[in-house]
């Protein structure tokens, strides 16, 4: 009996032997797969996280490269059509000398004077004030057509011929003449849709892609940034 129940208890302790060694051993199992999930969780997202870091970077790098080329090919754009600019004004100069004067007058006029004469006009003034009273309240005052063909004549001569030139080179539309105006006149695009008869904010900005696509102007511009620019290269060509 003493025999039988010492074996019982050395049965009893090789079970809970076996058991702990086989905790011991699942234990083990879960560290290594937590271990090895961690370490493949951590690969992947370091994986990701360099691949959005190159993909990003490579983005930027070439908007930067896309807005330089853009610049360089407006820049030599104007260039070509300030020669040949040039070359007419030579050709009605042999042909008429009475239009030399004219023209010299023209050339030598400083270009703070057409901005001046631009900023001081009365429909400059106008629509400044209507700008303002729109932001306080409604106001049913406009250009009327004699009035918009008078100012994109002071806009193109206060901007340095910038109305002619995108006229001539990207042929927009009479509506789309009156945007640029507008972005030059520093009316904000909320205010845009009173100056145009256009209700939907959504379509000016509409209207304004469509002539940042005309320009071939790289994404992420705005039009009226892209306007100031072409308009200091136009004056520095002056």
């Amino acid at each position: 009996m003493y025999q039988d129940s010492a074996q019982i208890n050395q049965q009893g302790h090789d079970i809970l032997n076996t058991v702990i060694a086989h905790e011991r051993n699942n234990s083990n199992t879960i560290s290594k797969r937590s271990t090895y999930i961690l370490c493949t969780v951590s690969t992947i997202f370091l994986a990701i996280s360099f691949v959005c870091i190159f993909y990003f970077r490579k983005k930027h790098l070439q908007h930067k490269a896309e807005k330089k080329e853009w610049e360089e090919t407006l820049q030599a754009e104007i260039a070509k059509a300030n020669l040949r600019r040039k070359q007419e004004l030579a050709e009605k100069e042999r042909e008429n000398a009475t239009l030399q004067e004219k023209v010299s007058q023209l050339v030598v006029k400083k270009p703070t004077h057409r901005q001046e004469e631009y900023k001081t006009s009365a429909l400059y003034i106008k629509v400044s004030r209507i700008t303002k009273d729109l932001q306080k309240v409604e106001t049913k005052e406009n250009l009327n057509e004699e009035e918009w063909s008078q100012f994109t004549a002071l806009t193109n001569a206060g901007w340095y011929g910038i109305i002619t030139y995108l006229d001539e080179r990207y042929n927009l539309s009479a509506e789309e003449i009156r945007i640029c105006c507008l972005y030059l006149a520093q009316v904000p695009v909320i205010h845009m849709g009173h100056f145009l008869h256009i209700q939907s904010r959504s379509t000016i900005q509409a209207r304004t892609k469509n002539i940042l696509l005309k320009m071939g102007a790289p994404q992420g511009l705005s039009l009226k940034n892209v306007l100031f620019s072409l308009a200091e290269q136009l004056k520095s060509s002056n």
